[in-house]
């Protein structure tokens, strides 16, 4: 199944169970399905304003790289490397987000944002912060602050993600 098709069947699915949470193995296929398909290419920002682009081909790149150099490394002659670069295919269930997440994550962790590639439409930057141990006050919505009840949080770490307005799209009223 093409990229395209996965990515519209994942789509189609949630939007008909009306709920747009994570799904490991919807992840998964949706990766395999890029990273088989040889022809995969984004669009990225080049410009602050977003109004320059270029088409990169991740794919072509990481098939070449991993694929390539694992065959390489193999000892295979440059006609199977080529082969296995072209042809090799992932299967759906390749497990991805654990690699994906935990690459991301320590990133993180070392103190490094972890930026997006940019879109025209879109910038978006992720960051962890430490919040200290505190006190807030629960209770449903609408409960008088008197009949709150606190609840201590410990010391923990938040992803917090910076999404902007390319300047591209800001107009000035």
């Amino acid at each position: 199944m093409s990229f395209s098709d996965v990515k519209k069947e994942i789509f189609e699915a949630a939007v008909a169970s009306g709920k747009n949470t994570f799904s490991e193995k919807a992840f998964n296929q949706l990766t395999s399905a890029m990273v088989n398909e040889m022809g995969y290419q984004a669009t990225i920002a080049t410009s602050k304003k977003g109004d320059e682009t270029e088409v990169i081909e991740p794919v072509k790149e990481f098939r070449k790289a991993v694929i390539g150099g694992i065959a390489k490394s193999a000892g295979a002659d440059d006609a199977e490397v080529n082969e296995l670069i072209d042809n090799y295919t992932f299967s759906p269930n390749t497990p991805w987000y654990p690699i994906v997440s935990e690459a991301i994550t320590n990133s993180l962790e070392a103190k490094k944002a972890f930026t997006m590639l940019p879109k025209s439409d879109m910038n978006c930057t992720l960051k962890i912060v430490e919040k200290e141990e505190h006190v807030n006050m629960v209770g449903k919505p609408g409960t008088p602050e008197k009949d709150k009840k606190p609840v201590l949080y410990g010391r923990f770490r938040k992803i917090v993600s910076t999404s902007t307005c390319p300047d591209g799209l800001k107009k000035t009223q």
